[in-house]
């Protein structure tokens, strides 16, 4: 079985249009974030792979249109023919090192991405980072009767953040788990593999 040693992908020209309506300063982060998570990507761009070993390799990202193959040959990258494999990618004759260039990406947003990015952004903007490195919560007002939204400093490595509809408690690590934190991962578990 062949190995993929190395990937290098470009960074797509437009996010997908519903992601586009956010228009946050950081949605190319939070996509980006989300991008790494999956294996499946919707906005086209162009990646290429290293790959060494024989046998059947199949590219790790979908959709994927491979346009170029080349073995290394000591001195230079050669173009190469490389047959299909059964299993969806290419069948490698020798132990390579090979290039595949592709085209991946395409098809519409499926409704789950779109809302696992929604609760991502949701879930980043209600903790915020301060300085000195600590972490700090915004409370938001329950009902109108309440008093303004207030901003506090917590003293330990937890905190307490106030929402709408309840309270969520948030790890001094929510930047590592936000994934999961937000609930996003569960609806990308689809998408994780190609």
């Amino acid at each position: 079985m062949a190995d993929t040693i190395a990937q290098t992908e470009d960074r797509p020209e437009v996010l997908p249009y519903h992601v586009q309506d956010y228009a946050r300063p950081d949605a190319w982060l939070i996509w980006e974030r989300i991008e790494a998570y999956i294996s499946y990507r919707w906005t086209p761009r162009q990646v290429v792979w290293i790959v060494e070993g024989s046998g059947d390799w199949r590219p790790p990202l979908t959709p994927a249109e491979i346009t170029a193959a080349e073995v290394w040959t000591g001195a230079a990258w050669q173009p190469a023919t490389l047959p299909p494999s059964p299993y969806g990618g290419l069948c490698l004759p020798g132990n390579g090192p090979f290039r595949v260039t592709a085209t991946v990406g395409g098809g519409s947003t499926p409704a789950a991405a779109l809302e696992a990015y929604a609760r991502l952004e949701k879930y980043l903007s209600a903790v915020q980072r301060t300085p000195g490195e600590r972490f700090a919560y915004r409370q938001m007002a329950r009902n109108r009767y309440d008093a303004p939204p207030v901003q506090q400093t917590p003293a330990q490595d937890r905190v307490r953040v106030a929402e709408i509809d309840g309270s969520v408690e948030y790890v001094a690590n929510w930047p590592a788990r936000a994934m999961q934190l937000s609930g996003a991962a569960d609806l990308l578990r689809p998408y994780r593999r190609a």
